[in-house]
């Protein structure tokens, strides 16, 4: 499926034959530039545009603006990826992430508050366990999307080509790898192993009550640090 000056059409690309699909003057005259198209697996064309979500029923018999009313207000989408779970993730220019629940029609945002790298997110791709890797401009940060929590960022300093994604340049290997466009070329992430990592930063804190000494001939204990029958041993 293509758009063409407002007008959606299929095209064959074998035969160079196009044919009209829907069409309205709305359509014409409020999509402005197209970022994204991607038909969801409902059947619904989705577009990314200049101003919020443009979805057309896969009936092709109308079509709904998301972008007219809050919080998609004037929003710049510029990527589109459906979630195995049917919600469609929105990269936007400056408003971070917005999940599109396609049965309820509701949206949920992560932003820089809720831990994302940078509200500017020009890829997103989800891996075999569903989590969402998300190329922002300021490096690649992991979603879980059952709580929408940051489970994971990635920068430059643990290995990516650069800190600013790429627009249209993103994809899922046959395997688990995902690939993350950059401007300084391609970034390849192993899901499991980058999640792995990062928890090795997360060491809980251990706090000492007491500690003994104890001889092993004589099994002599002796306290060497903490209180020990009101007397503070240090």
């Amino acid at each position: 499926a293509i758009i063409i000056e407002g007008e959606l059409f299929s095209w064959k690309p074998e035969s160079n034959e196009k044919k009209l699909l829907y069409s309205s003057q709305d359509l014409i005259e409020r999509t402005g530039y197209l970022h994204a198209l991607v038909i969801d697996s409902e059947g619904n064309y989705n577009m990314a545009v200049g101003d919020g979500l443009l979805q057309i029923s896969k009936d092709l018999k109308n079509h709904q603006i998301y972008g007219e009313v809050d919080p998609l207000r004037h929003m710049k989408v510029l990527s589109i990826t459906e979630h195995s779970n049917g919600d469609l993730w929105l990269g936007t220019f400056s408003d971070g992430i917005q999940i599109f629940k396609n049965r309820n029609k509701t949206f949920k945002s992560v932003q820089l508050a809720d831990g994302l790298l940078s509200n500017t997110v020009a890829a997103i791709e989800e891996d075999e366990n569903g989590h969402m890797w998300a190329g922002t401009f300021n490096g690649v940060s992991c979603i879980n999307p059952e709580n929408y929590e940051v489970l994971t960022t990635l920068t430059e300093d643990d290995g990516l080509a650069n800190n600013e994604s790429n627009r249209f340049s993103s994809a899922k290997f046959e395997d688990v790898r995902i690939a993350i466009g950059t401007i300084s070329g391609f970034s390849v992430i192993t899901p499991a192993s980058s999640l792995a990592d990062s928890n090795t930063y997360n060491i809980p804190e251990v706090f000492l009550s007491a500690a003994y000494w104890r001889d092993s001939e004589s099994k002599e204990k002796k306290a060497v640090y903490g209180q020990v029958n009101d007397e503070i041993i240090l």
